[in-house]
């Protein structure tokens, strides 16, 4: 969608629905990195970003996992994994630890990504319609050469 006349563009971020409780009770602070990073949270299915998000807590481990995509190709994702016998007597503040972690790396990783998708810092070729390459990344200030998982 087009930004109001005199407002910079900020790029879109179709958010998850259907959430767990555990997911329910972070996806606040998930929006909120994501608009402190100048992506702006949207139910619009026509966001340029989509992301996935689950918290999901067993007997023994709470994983959590943060996933930014732009079209099919992810461009964030972070995992982090907190358990062992200590979930038994607080099992909350294992998920707390598990989402904190996950997030920290996601927050790390969006980063300078809006200023890219408006078009600010990213990487020049002769011709724009190659993809990047890993090298691009080095030559550009500002940017992170991206994570393949």
């Amino acid at each position: 969608e087009p930004p109001a006349p005199g407002r910079p563009y900020t790029p879109s971020v179709l958010m998850p629905v259907e959430l767990n409780a555990n997911e329910s009770q972070y996806i606040q602070e998930v929006e909120g990195a994501l608009e402190d990073s100048g992506l702006r949270p949207s139910g619009r299915q026509d966001s340029e970003y989509t992301l996935t998000f689950s918290l999901e807590d067993g007997p023994v481990n709470a994983d959590s996992t943060l996933k930014l995509f732009r079209g099919r190709q992810e461009v964030a994702g972070a995992f982090a994994r907190v358990g062992g016998p200590r979930i038994v007597f607080s099992r909350r503040a294992v998920v707390r630890e598990s989402f904190q972690r996950a997030l920290a790396d996601f927050e790390h990783q969006i980063s300078g990504i809006a200023p890219r998708s408006r078009g600010g810092e990213r990487p020049r070729y002769e011709d724009d319609r190659r993809e990047p390459r890993d090298a691009d990344y080095r030559d550009a200030p500002g940017l992170q050469e991206p994570e393949y998982r």
